[in-house]
């Protein structure tokens, strides 16, 4: 959570920690299925699906 809200400049108090915590429940068998070189990549899908869980 910290990685995403310092790289967007938003406030940490928009992120739904229980949308945040489907997110990476999902992400999880992702990413243990990842080469090594994909890692950058899904780093980004992860962001992205995180910020899908603001609170507006």
């Amino acid at each position: 959570m910290f990685q995403v809200v310092s790289h967007t400049q938003i406030s940490p108090l928009r992120l739904s920690f229980t949308g945040i915590f489907n997110v990476v429940r999902r992400a999880v068998p992702k990413f243990q299925r990842l080469q090594l070189e994909e890692i950058p990549f899904f780093f980004t899908w992860l962001v992205r699906e995180i910020l899908g869980n603001l609170i507006i």
